[in-house]
Parts: structure tokens; sequence; C-alpha cells
């Protein structure tokens, strides 16, 4: 199998933002933009983007195979696509780092930067190392997969044949993934919803993995939806206040709102409704009691003998005893429901900060691998110039230079655009004279040739007409004309557009991201606006958000309090979520609660009213008895 394509974007420069996506088939992975396929995206200013997948669906099974070899790590093939013998060691050695796994690619790193003999002594032992990238990719495979999967691995495995392993890494743990996900399919058709039923049956009679592999990775989620929209509307039918107010809520939300309804809402609704149902009942068997109270009172103060007013006020202190009875009961019944609701909302606070934290990690580690890249670029480039400097004296020794010029062209093959990478790829794989020849002009000359590669993508796929035509106008210059363009020219000629974006974003900013606005505005520059709109408004805007929601974490209701607490140690996104829409759910379900407090309280405060008087008549009652 041929290793996955190295995937870059190219940094839109006009008014709108791209907008990617990713199509996964069978053997590759394409890019489209706008609905245009297109084959190859290149970084105008050396960043890599990372590509994320959801995590919902991180198993095999869900896994379309190409994408989860390409995971694993690339299955070494055995002779080039054209099957033309390398001429020499070291292209072999190169070939074989284009397409090992992670044990023959680290080796063939530390030959490729070595001598002769490191290289030999590699190509003698690759064999070997490509044996033990494969029963590791396959113990991956064996702990990502179903059944039949992990069978298919433990029997490929025990033969202890490398052919045997890579034939079932070529393709045969097609079969039994198949196999697998069909189980998967009918397992989620006996837990599902109508809709969710009608399209995983859909799929299985369908025969096509590809429609299998469709539903388990988006179509089961899409009609899951569906159903939980439809469960919570049936949740109307007979039920309780706050059922049905929290039910309107989650459906004025998004399907997160309403997923959360069904796992946790509804059963703190219904606890609710429960709870108000039993304390209405002992406030009418407290009405009741000091109804008798009120009535064995007016049977004491008319009765004729002391005998029979004593009857009486006994009746009526029995009654008020019962009526306090009632009235503690319910102050109970309510404390213990706040202590439960308080005890669920920790756990559930807790649970989520959990989660937010190990995104805001992972955001973390994706931002200091980001600033690492940019680093080792520049670094990179300092010294692939000093190196160029060193080979272009008189009298340089190829042999003295070229290790030095070796780790420069391999990290170059690791992160370059694609004639970079192919330049290095080849100075690789010659002597060290090709390496001297490619430190003088041969990297120069491939990353000119890759910035004309970009700006002629810019001239044919910008957003913006005149992007395009300067663009056009670039290349028709030398090399400098080329790069100066990629590097500011792209940008002058839309700075008017960017400050009137710039401009835009004024509205709804929040005092940091206003600070920022005013200094790209009074800087005036064309790299200023354009890297306020890349990355300075999305980091003032967080900053914003962070302020805004450490005030709300210091809110009146438990609901926004814990969301805002969650947000905070969660990631851009998950911060910039609450902002906008999490805290109005958090608030309507505050307001829900403290409705439902009221009310309680009110029936309590009634109860305990009633109490007071039953407990004033049995008094009278008593005093009764004294005649």
């Amino acid at each position: 199998m041929e290793p996955l394509p190295r995937l870059r974007i190219l940094r839109p420069v006009s008014s709108r933002n791209y907008r990617y996506c990713i199509q996964v088939a069978c053997a590759q992975i394409r890019f489209y933009c706008h609905g245009r396929p297109l084959t190859s995206l290149y970084v105008c200013a050396r960043e890599e983007f990372a590509v994320t997948f959801p995590r919902r669906a991180l198993c095999l099974s869900l896994l379309p195979g190409a994408l989860v070899l390409g995971l694993l790590g690339a299955v070494p093939s055995p002779a080039r696509a054209d099957d033309s013998a390398p001429e020499t060691d070291r292209a072999e050695a190169v070939r074989l780092w284009e397409t090992g796994g992670p044990g023959v690619k680290e080796a063939a790193e530390a030959a490729l930067v070595g001598g002769d003999d490191a290289v030999r002594t590699f190509l003698s032992q690759a064999a070997d190392l490509s044996y033990s990238d494969d029963r590791v990719a396959a113990s991956r495979l064996y702990n990502l997969g179903g059944p039949a999967l992990r069978k298919a691995v433990r029997d490929a495995l025990k033969s202890n044949a490398p052919d045997t392993v890579r034939a079932f890494l070529k393709d045969g743990w097609q079969a039994p993934l198949l196999q697998d996900q069909r189980v998967q399919v009918s397992q989620i058709i006996n837990a599902g919803g109508p809709e969710v039923r009608k399209a995983g049956i859909a799929a299985l009679g369908s025969g096509s993995p590809d429609k299998i592999r469709e539903f388990l990775t988006t179509g089961q989620y899409d009609r899951r939806r569906q159903d939980e929209r439809v469960q919570v509307a049936q949740l109307f039918d007979g039920a309780g206040a706050n059922v049905g107010a929290a039910a309107r809520i989650a459906l004025d939300g998004s399907p997160a709102d309403v997923h959360a309804f069904l796992q946790v809402g509804r059963y703190v609704a219904r606890a609710h409704d429960q709870e108000r149902a039993t304390i209405a009942r002992l406030d009418a068997r407290a009405a009741k009691s000091g109804k008798d109270a009120a009535a064995a009172a007016r049977a004491a103060r008319a009765a004729t003998t002391v005998k029979q007013a004593r009857i009486h006020a006994a009746a009526a202190q029995k009654a008020a005893k019962a009526a306090g009875a009632d009235v503690t009961e319910a102050k109970k019944v309510h404390d213990l429901a706040v202590r439960t609701d308080a005890g669920k909302l920790a756990a559930r606070t807790n649970e989520a900060i959990t989660r937010a934290r190990d995104l805001k990690a992972q955001e973390d580690q994706r931002a200091a691998r980001r600033q690492a890249a940019v680093r080792e670029a520049e670094n990179l480039r300092a010294e692939a110039d000093e190196l160029a400097r060193q080979a272009a004296e008189p009298g340089t020794d190829p042999a003295t230079i070229a290790p030095e010029g070796r780790a420069v062209a391999l990290a170059t093959a690791k992160t370059g655009r694609p004639r970079s990478r192919s330049a290095a790829l080849a100075a690789l794989s010659g002597s060290d004279t090709g390496i001297v020849a490619y430190l003088r002009t041969g990297r120069a000359d491939a990353d000119a040739q890759d910035d004309r590669a970009d700006v002629g993508h810019l001239a044919e796929t910008a957003d913006s007409p005149d992007v395009r035509a300067a663009a056009a106008k670039a290349l028709q210059g030398d090399g400098a004309a080329v790069s100066a363009f990629l590097a500011t020219g792209q940008y002058e000629v839309v700075k008017q557009e960017m400050r009137l974006r710039v401009v835009r974003a004024l509205t709804g900013a929040g005092p940091i991201e206003k600070e920022a606005i005013g200094k790209a505005l009074d800087a005036d520059t064309a790299d200023a606006l354009h890297q306020f709109l890349t990355t300075g408004q999305a980091l003032a805007r967080t900053q914003d958000e962070r302020v805004r929601a450490a005030q709300l974490s210091a809110g009146p209701g438990p609901e926004l309090r814990a969301a805002a607490r969650v947000a905070l140690d969660g990631p851009a996104d998950l911060l910039h979520a609450f902002i906008t829409t999490g805290q109005s759910q958090a608030r309507r379900q505050d307001q829900l609660a403290a409705t439902h407090a009221a009310q309680v309280r009110q029936l309590i405060t009634h109860a305990a009213g009633i109490a007071a008087g039953a407990r004033k008549n049995a008094a009278e009652a008593g005093r009764a008895t004294g005649r």
C-alpha cells in the first residue's frame, strides 16, 4: 500500500475564509474547497495545520481501512511503483525512508545522515526492521479491532511469516473488518430509535462496505439526532411541569442539548416533579389536618360537658401535631432534594471539567507543536543558508560538509513543499558532491520553484479577483518578484479589503479585542491587518471571553456557575461555545430550577401557616376544657 499523501493547506487571502472538508476514499484522501476538488494545497508561510477527525468514531470498526493503516504507519512496499530498481544504496535507503514504517524510517534517517557503511548496514537490516514494523502495525489493529479482526490479526502473527503479515496488512484486514462492522451495525439497530433502525437496515441490506462505513461514521449520528428530538417531543405527553419546561429548553438548543437532556436533564426534571408532587400531597394532608383541628376546636367550644370538650380538644391536638409533622416532612423532602441536586451537579461538573482539561491539554500540545515547527523551520533555514555559504567557498571539501548537508536535506524532506522535498530526496540519494551542489544552488532553486507554484495556485483559486490578477502578473516576473508577492504582495493587494474586515470586527467586540483592532488600524500596514485577521482577532476574542466567563463563574445560578467553570478549564472553542450559546441555556435551566424552588417553598409556607393555625385551634380547644 502506498503511503498517504502529506496534506497541506493554502492560507486564504480573500475576504472569506476557505471552508475545508475531507473526503476519505478507500485508498486515498482528497481535499475539497468550496466543492471543487484540489489535488494538493501548499502552505504559503511554511506553517503546518493539523487535520482533526471527530473523536466520536475513534475505533477501528468506524475508520476506513486506508486511513487506519495511514494512522498506524505505511506498509513498506517491496518495490517502486514503476518497478525500477534504485541505482544506489542511498537511493534504496531513501525509498525505504519514504515508504517504511516507524522503525524503518527511524533507522533510515540515522543511516542517511551517516556514511556509506551506515547505509549498507541499514539495508542489511531493513527486512527485519520492516517485519518488526508490520507486526507492530498488526498489533495496533488488534487493539482497535472487533472479534473477527482480532482473530485475523492473531492468525497472521502466529504464522511468523513476513509475507503473511504483509499480505494481511495489504488487504487481509478488509473482510474481517467488514464482518465486525456488520455486527456493530446490528447492535446499533437493536439499541437505536426508528430512524437509526431504518438507516441501519438499509446499510446492511445494501451489502456495500462504503454504505456500512458511512452509516457507522456519520449516518447513525444524524439519524440518532432525529430520533432524540422525536423522543423529547414524546415526553410532553403526560409530563410534569418541570419535564415539559426542560424539554422545551432542550428542543430550542443544539443537538448536544437535546442529547444532554435525554441523558441527564429529564431525570433531574422528573425528580423535581416528584418532589413537588410529594410536597403538594403533604400540603394537602396538612390542610386536612388543619380543617380537622378547626372543627375539633369548634366542637370543644360547643361541648356541653367537660368530658366532651376534652375529647374534642384531644382531637384538635392530634390534628395539629399531624399538620406539623407534614410540614416537617415537607421541609426534609425539600432539603434532601436540594442536597441531591447539588451533589449531582457537582459530580457532573467535575466530570466535565476533567474532560475540558484533557481537551485544553490537547490544544496546548497542538499549539506547542506548531510553535516548535516554526522554530525548527527558522533554524533549518538559517543552518541551510550557512551551509550554502560554506559550500560556495572555493576549495570546500564535500566530505566535510556532506553530513550536515544531509541532515538539512532530510529535515527538508520531512517538512518541505513538493519541489523542495523532491530536490532534498534526490540529494539524499546521491553522493557527497551531489549534497554540496544541493546546498549551493539546488535547494534555493527548488524553493523558488515552490514559490512560483504557490503563486500559480493563487492565480487560479484565490477568491479575490484582484489577488488572481496580481498573482498572474507576478508570475511574469523573475524569482525575486514571485517570492516578494508571496511574502507581502498578496496581502498588499487586499489591504483595503482587510481593513474593512477589521473595522467590521468592532461590532460585538470586547475590550481586549477592540484594543487589538485599534492597534491594527493605527499601524495600517498589510502585515498588521493580516496578522490581526489570521491570529490576533481569535486570541483577543478568547481573552475577552475568558474574562466574561470568569465573571459568570461567580454568578447567581448554580448551572451557570458550573458551565462557566467548565468553559474556563477548556479549550478556546469550548469557551466560545459557552459564551455564544451555552450561557443562555444554563441561565434558562437556572430559571427553571428557581421557579421550581419558589413553588416548593410556597407550598411549604402554606402548609406551615396551616400548621400554625391548627396549633392555635388546639390551644383554644384546650382552654375550652377549663370551664
